[in-house]
């Protein structure tokens, strides 16, 4: 695959397609923390994407990224353009839906197409997709390619200093939407890493890795449990986790038990202090107090559990749940 090699265009930075995404300088550019909004388009619109992927043979790592770049997965967004008059006689001034494609644009799939099709779902998703498809002798299907195409129209040299790709794009002078494309691009594949890829649609993962198969659910809450919300930071966490868990074991049960018997004697002497006062039980005192102990500790335990949950539903189910 020509795209698996380092490669560049008009002096532009260097970038290849590896099996964790887009390589840049030596990089894999990624949103921070769990690719949380890509999870959630991939969940919302799911059947609509592999549609489309598998009628117009486009990868879905394309038009996932391409939907969370142009909307953040806002299927109501709407954009005029300078010169907006109406969608009648201004299509190409007006972007409707989840892809944000003009009208005008869209109409190269559907002739009859209209803005109330757009903010449906599948009606912008089918005509974004058709689009990039359309790009395809242009693009190759090369990720920051395609980002350039579908937002400027296709693939012209633009070679700002502030542009690092050197390809046309929206602020003039500058790469900040293939930036941000490349970066949801990459969440798909690290998404895809963790839930597996077992769909028969086209796809740039499957062409690197083989065809995926999902992370056992009990793995992926071992990897997460109290430990760092980045994918690589969860695998290589494991291991410093054992570490200290093994060291605390060692040393911190003896010294823990010795505070906590330090505690309850420190804690007796305030009761019968307070109890002497008011005229109270001691011994009703001592119990309510290590009643609301036990019960702090429940509580933090049963929250604890509710993290590592959320955190499990936002990296597998696609919903963005963490506390």
């Amino acid at each position: 695959m020509r795209i698996a090699r380092l490669h560049s265009i008009w002096g532009s930075v260097e970038w290849r397609l590896t099996k964790q995404g887009i390589e840049v300088d030596g990089q894999i550019p990624r949103t921070r923390g769990y690719p949380a909004t890509v999870s959630r388009i991939w969940k919302d619109y799911k059947v609509e994407i592999l549609g489309a992927a598998q009628e117009f043979n486009v990868p879905v790592e394309l038009i996932i990224a391409t939907i969370a770049t142009e909307s953040g997965g806002n299927a109501s967004a709407l954009r005029k353009e300078p010169g907006y008059k109406s969608d009648r006689s201004t299509p190409h001034r007006i972007s409707a839906g989840l892809m944000q494609t003009l009208i005008s644009t869209a109409r190269m799939w559907r002739s009859d197409i209209v803005r109330a099709d757009l903010l449906q779902p599948a009606g912008s998703i089918y005509a974004g997709t058709s689009y990039i498809a359309f790009q395809r002798k242009h693009t190759s299907f090369d990720p920051p390619l395609v980002a350039a195409a579908y937002n400027a129209g296709g693939v012209y040299k633009q070679t700002g200093a502030s542009n690092r790709w050197k390809t046309r794009q929206y602020p003039i002078g500058t790469g900040k939407h293939a930036d941000r494309f490349v970066q949801w691009y990459n969440d798909v594949f690290a998404l895809f890493e963790l839930e597996g890829y077992a769909h028969a649609a086209p796809s740039q993962y499957v062409d690197m890795r083989g065809s995926g198969r999902a992370t056992d659910r009990a793995k992926v809450e071992k990897d997460l449990t109290g430990k760092s919300r980045t994918i690589e930071g969860a695998k290589s966490s494991t291991f410093w986790a054992k570490l200290q868990a093994f060291f605390g074991a060692i040393f911190g049960v003896p010294a823990a038990g010795a505070t906590v018997i330090d505690i309850v004697t420190d804690t007796k002497q305030k009761t019968q202090t307070i109890g002497t006062t008011f005229g109270l039980d001691n011994n009703l005192i001592f119990a309510v107090l290590g009643a609301v102990a036990i019960g702090t500790a429940i509580m933090i335990w049963y929250n604890n559990r509710k993290v590592v949950k959320a955190r499990v539903e936002d990296s597998i189910s696609g919903k963005n749940v963490d506390l």
